[in-house]
Formats: structure tokens, sequence, C-alpha cells
């Protein structure tokens, strides 16, 4: 996924953008209190002692590079050299469901984009699948590049990103 924003230099520039275009957007269901105080403003104040997790693991149990490892390590000693407290943590994710999810929301975009809207209708095997109107074949929603014609597929996310890196 890729998003579209703004380069900055220098994090001074990078806090009076953000300060800039701050707040709601049109429709949004949610939003957060603005700031106290412009952004810019906070750079250079003492933030006391931070309590800072670091790991050099990934979300998905896939190998993270040597130098990218080394460096989340080495970042962790310079903020509790600088005296923050640090310790060793990541956070608790499902990587599968999380994939499932990002492979269905491709799936739907693609197939959107590609034929207009999608139906549903049940599959042989009782789960739901969606068709692209026309007779389209179709692809599985619980699974992710499974095939309905008895293909190999893919059993988990680990072999799907494995498969993405070949």
């Amino acid at each position: 996924m890729a998003y579209e924003f703004a380069l900055t230099r220098t994090v001074r520039d990078a806090a009076h953008l953000l300060y800039a275009v701050q707040g709601p957007g049109v429709g949004d269901k949610y939003t957060v209190p603005s700031p106290r105080r412009p952004y810019a403003a906070e750079i250079g104040t003492d933030r006391g002692r931070l309590r800072v997790a670091v790991t050099a693991k990934a979300w998905s149990d896939t190998a993270v590079d040597g130098q990218v490892a080394a460096a989340a390590v080495q970042a962790g000693r310079e903020l509790e050299r600088m005296g923050h407290d640090v310790g060793e943590a990541a956070p608790l994710a499902d990587w599968d469901a999380r994939l499932r999810a990002w492979v269905a929301e491709g799936v739907a975009i693609g197939l959107h984009t590609a034929a207009g809207p999608v139906a549903a209708r049940p599959g042989r095997d009782g789960g739901g699948l969606l068709a692209v109107p026309g007779g389209g074949r179709g692809v599985r929603r619980a699974g992710h590049a499974s095939t309905e014609s008895g293909g190999q597929g893919i059993r988990s996310s680990k072999e799907w990103v494995q498969g993405i890196r070949r």
C-alpha cells in the first residue's frame, strides 16, 4: 500500500506542515482533539523519561534484515543512554488475519475495478464465493490465492508472503 503526502527536510518543517493540515476532513466519522499549541512549539521541550519498546522481530515471523535489526537495537541503546526506559517488546498482531483482510480488500477492489460490482453466492464447500457478474470464475472470500478448480492454492499467509518474495 502506498500513500502520498509531503516530504520535509527537517522535523521543524514536518511539525509546521502537520499543524497546517491537522483537523478533521469533510465527512470524517471520528476525530481527535486539536493540539493545544503548534507542533513546532513542542520541539526542544523536555519530554521527561519515556518508556520505549524496541523489537528486532517482524510481526509476520519472517526474517528481518540483519542491518535493520542491528539499527533497531542500536537506536534502543542510544535512547537508553539518553535516560529513557527501554525494553524488548512487540505489538501483539494476528498476522494471518491481517493479511487475509488485506488480500480480501485487494481482491474486492480489483474485481470492482475490472468488472464493476461483485455479487456473492455460496461456494460448493459452504463458504462464500465472490463471483464476477457475467459468469467469472471467482475467488474464495475466506481463502487467499486459493482456486475453485482444485489447484494447489496457498495454505498460510507465511507461504503467501514467501511466494511474493520469489
